[in-house]
């Protein structure tokens, strides 16, 4: 997960280290810091970046001495460092002010961030070891030497590491597989562990259809919970061979089962809280890309009429984020992963995101399917999901869903500046204002 290419707006002039942020410039301007360059760093790769137009920039870099290295072994061979701007003061003690590409920014190495330090400070000490063994029922001092890599680090909210021990054990796929470990707010946390305990139980009622992964430790206090690593066959690769329609029929028995959970104390998604979400997100998207306004100002305009005429329908357990990435199939039915998001309300918001993400993909050659595959796997998921081709009210429902979906999808691009983010944010938008029944202009026009 790490790796990814971060590409700078063009638009935002609020914040405008981001238009001249660049591994080359951030590493330029850490080899400026007196005390920093202990090692003889010769390249900077990005890692993930929060940009909240108009507002403030931060991104995770690490530095490195080898050009080749594989972002497996960035916590091993390289230093994290994160950058902030515009400028907060007082500045902490872990971090200085420096200049990269002429703006003023607040750098730190090996972060001042929590969870980046929690995280670190519970996989280098006996934590990880008392953990392991609790867990897998050894004896604490026969705990076999464990291996980590970082997984994901987004700078000030999350980061995830997956451990392993370096020695497989022979026929135990669990053990083999490790875990993955995450520190996050202590209310996140609490979710996570609420969510994969319960569900992982209910789960496993289903005869196989569904299986969650489970809580194997938590210290919600720290904000750290460890979650079992189950492996299976990205969905996305099952959809680009012959198993495409048997994998989204067990996808869609998959959610079936999930929306049958039963986890106590779980935030309800109304149509006002995602009339407000996708508000706010049409207020960062217009922020960055002013050529879009009228047309976001347009498409908040009919959500708000849209998601006021829905009825409200019996809540069930929903995922909240269930797209093709959190879809892990195996031979017996499919694996969901990723529970943070865990909440509960209309189903059809899981179908609705899960159909407008794998569409999206016809525009991200990058996932290797074709756009032909793309449209296939849709129309099999809406195929074997039959509600939405038998109540002309579902379907309603389902299209409106998928206009906040294609919103939520954009913004996500835009938070994190994803390769090609202007361009799917214009056809998020385009697709979006489709769904509401508007006419939509052409990126030549904007």
């Amino acid at each position: 997960m790490l790796g990814r290419t971060i590409q700078p707006p063009d638009y935002d002039v609020a914040v405008p280290l981001v238009s001249d942020l660049s591994p080359q410039a951030v590493l330029e301007g850490c080899l400026s810091v007196p005390g920093l360059v202990t090692r003889p760093w010769k390249t900077c790769r990005a890692i993930d970046v929060l940009y909240h137009p108009g507002r403030y920039t931060t991104a995770a870099f690490v530095l490195l001495e080898d050009e080749a290295v594989s972002p497996d072994r960035y916590w091993a061979d390289g230093q994290i460092i994160y950058i902030h701007h515009p400028v907060r003061r007082p500045i902490s003690h872990r971090g200085c002010v420096v200049r990269i590409a002429g703006h003023e920014v607040e750098l730190y190495q090996f972060p001042s961030d929590r969870r980046l330090r929690e995280l670190r400070r519970f996989t280098g000490s006996y934590d990880l070891s008392a953990m392991w063994a609790q867990w897998t029922g050894q004896d604490p001092t026969r705990t076999p030497l464990l291996q980590r890599q970082l997984l994901r680090y987004v700078p000030e909210k999350k980061c995830v590491a997956r451990v392993k021990p370096k020695a497989d054990h022979a026929g135990d796929e669990s053990l083999s597989n490790g875990v993955a470990l995450r520190v996050s707010s202590n209310r996140l946390a609490q979710q996570i562990a609420l969510g994969h305990r319960h569900g992982w139980a209910c789960a496993k009622a289903s005869g196989g259809v569904l299986r969650l992964p489970a809580c194997v430790f938590a210290d919600t206090a720290r904000g750290v919970t460890a979650i079992e690593w189950v492996k299976g066959q990205p969905l996305v690769q099952a959809l680009a061979s012959d198993q495409a329609d048997e994998a989204t029929a067990k996808t869609v028995a998959a959610l079936r089962a999930f929306h049958k959970l039963t986890i106590p104390g779980l935030e309800q998604i109304s149509t006002g809280s995602l009339f407000e979400f996708s508000s706010q997100a049409i207020d960062e998207l217009s922020s960055a890309m002013p050529a879009l306004g009228p047309m976001l100002g347009e498409l908040r305009i009919k959500l708000q009429e849209a998601l006021s005429q829905i009825r409200p329908v019996d809540p069930v357990t929903i995922h909240n984020d269930f797209y093709f990435d959190q879809v892990l199939v195996r031979s017996r039915g499919c694996v969901i992963v990723d529970l943070e998001r865990l909440s509960v309300g209309d189903p059809l918001i899981d179908v609705a995101n899960y159909v407008v993400q794998l569409r999206m993909l016809a525009y991200r050659p990058e996932y290797g399917l074709t756009p032909d595959q793309v449209y296939a796997g849709v129309q099999l998921f809406l195929n074997h999901y039959q509600e939405i081709t038998n109540d002309p009210r579902a379907a309603h429902r389902l299209r409106v869903y998928s206009a906040v979906a294609l919103i939520s999808l954009a913004r996500a691009m835009l938070r994190h500046l994803r390769v090609g983010w202007p361009a799917m944010i214009y056809q998020s938008a385009v697709d979006a204002t489709a769904f509401m029944g508007s006419p939509t202009p052409q990126w030549a026009e904007l």
